[in-house]
């Protein structure tokens, strides 16, 4: 058995050594540790819990730099990000490989699933998923588009598709025991103008916008701003429904018609706006 010659105690109590430590048993230290060079664990016990695997914390973990998974990571509660960009892939706009890459095997890149817990929903607004872009300065000039959220699907070859393509896509559905006993829909456009709001003059708000930045591509099909394709089974039961006191239609009054319009539906082109007769029956 050798002395222990290469250790060093200083008045304070403190010990050190400059050569290597190695313990056989349980290494127990009460007091806090201050490690200047790198750690390297090389137990590869699996995490499945919060309380398994090869390194375990009771309690919180604070990181100054960058922290890199090479798995799974899952979070109990929850994930708070206070600042910075969250990036899922890298965007590059025409670069096959450049983000995450889906398959028949990878249908979904990000999966966000709730339920009510088995207890019957009273009362709130509920969302499974909230974005939302404050504006709280005044801005007089410049020429850029705000987006809550935006979806994109970029077409850089020839797609042929019995399917559908869309960059925002709202699905509601009703099981064969299900019952919509209030209004529904698959995606929802929603503008608020409380009083003391205001709409600018020659500025339309609306709750849903076709748009395009560029159509000059050849049309051998047909581009339009709405498209209501045949559904799977059954069929729709009218085109649109609009609310008696909705402001997009005027009282019915006599023209040159055969029994007078029911109703006009108001619509704005080029600034005036235009009235379509209605009628509630298709028979004079």
């Amino acid at each position: 058995m050798q002395n222990l010659t290469k250790f060093t105690q200083t008045a304070a109590g403190n010990i050190s050594t400059p050569k290597n430590l190695a313990v056989g048993g349980t290494l127990t230290v009460t007091g806090a540790q201050a490690l200047a060079g790198a750690v390297v664990i090389s137990n590869s016990t699996a995490s499945t819990t919060s309380t398994t695997g090869a390194l375990k914390v009771a309690g919180g973990v604070g990181v100054a730099g960058a922290v890199n998974v090479g798995t799974t990571l899952t979070v109990a509660t929850n994930l708070t990000q206070t600042g910075g960009i969250r990036s899922n892939g890298s965007f590059v706009s025409a670069t096959t490989g450049s983000g995450n890459v889906m398959s028949s095997a990878v249908t979904s890149i990000e999966k966000v699933y709730a339920d009510d817990g088995g207890v019957a929903l009273t009362s709130g607004n509920l969302r499974v998923s909230l974005s939302r872009f404050l504006i709280d300065t005044a801005v007089t000039a410049g020429s850029f588009t705000m987006r809550g959220k935006m979806g994109q699907v970029k077409i850089d070859a020839s797609v042929v598709s019995s399917g559908h393509i869309a960059g925002v896509e709202g699905y509601v559905e009703s099981s064969a025991s299900g019952t919509f006993g209030s209004t529904a829909t698959g995606l929802r456009g929603v503008v608020d103008v409380p009083s003391g709001g205001v709409i600018g003059a020659n500025v339309f708000v609306s709750g849903v916008m076709a748009y395009s930045v560029d159509l000059a591509g050849t049309h051998t099909g047909k581009a339009v701003a709405f498209d209501v394709p045949t559904p799977g089974a059954g069929t729709w039961d009218a085109l649109m429904h609009i609310g008696p006191t909705s402001g997009t239609t005027a009282a019915g009054s006599t023209k040159t018609t055969v029994t007078g319009v029911d109703n006009w539906l108001k619509v704005y082109i080029d600034g005036t706006v235009n009235y379509v007769p209605c009628y509630t029956s298709t028979t004079a």
